[in-house]
């Protein structure tokens, strides 16, 4: 591509990127690809959280088969979903935020695992 055609397509991102609204760290910045990466970074925050849930580190998580990393990610939001309330959506009523079940500590031949009551 001509450095000329790279300068207007630029030009054409930064405006289409402008009309959209989206918002970038710095100018040169690409939405899709900053999008993607924070997509990247919650799906990890989310791996380091459940860590003492499921007792598979992050770190581990995120060296899946991308299959099975999806997987994961999905399992771990179906088990926090019914905790979570959008202020946007509807409004939270005055007894609070649902309980949080009990642990139950189970044995197992592996070691210890723990049950939701």
């Amino acid at each position: 591509m001509e450095e000329s055609d790279f300068l207007l397509y630029l030009k054409r991102c930064k405006e289409e990127r402008d009309a959209a609204g989206l918002v970038v760290p710095h100018n040169s910045y690409c939405p899709l690809l900053v999008a993607e990466n924070t997509t990247r970074q919650a799906k990890y925050a989310l791996c380091y959280a459940m860590t003492v849930v499921t007792n598979i580190a992050a770190a581990t998580a995120v060296t899946l088969k991308r299959a099975d990393y999806d997987k994961y990610v999905d399992l771990a939001l179906r088990l926090l979903a019914p905790f979570v309330t959008n202020p946007l959506t509807q409004q939270m009523d005055r007894s609070g935020p649902p309980a949080i079940p009990q642990l139950e500590q189970a044995s197992t031949r592996s070691g210890k695992r723990f049950l939701l009551q």
